[in-house]
């Protein structure tokens, strides 16, 4: 029972922070890594990051996903969702990017700087 409770509020968590975007990625440690920040240290009610990959594809069916980087410094990404700009987790979300020296990124088409996502230094998004 706490394993199906703590899969559904993660589910709603992921629902709640970020959306559909096509052309946008997010790396998959980051997601990660605000999911595991906004639980308590010692909650019961945490996923391991096996499970949380499989509730971020219930939440986000088809989504893609993307090697991205330089050889040798290549890291996985979500490729088609975005993190929504009212989330509670955008701050963090930008403060961690910057911290691993991940660059902004307008993929082709977007016109305002505003609706574009992160990406690594290889400029590929």
């Amino acid at each position: 029972m706490v394993e199906l409770l703590s899969e559904i509020l993660s589910v709603v968590e992921i629902a709640d922070n970020f959306y559909l975007c096509e052309g946008c990625t997010v790396p998959r440690w980051l997601l990660y890594e605000l999911y595991t920040e906004s639980c308590s240290p010692n909650s019961k009610y945490q996923v391991n990051s096996a499970t949380f990959g499989k509730l971020v594809r219930l939440v986000f069916p088809g989504l893609g996903t993307r090697r991205l980087g330089t050889r040798g410094n290549t890291r996985y990404h979500y490729d088609g969702i975005a993190i929504k700009n009212n989330s509670s987790f955008y701050g963090r979300y930008y403060s961690l990017l910057s911290e691993k020296n991940y660059h902004r990124h307008r993929s082709p088409g977007e016109a305002s700087s505003s609706a574009c996502q992160p990406s690594t230094s290889a400029g590929t998004g």
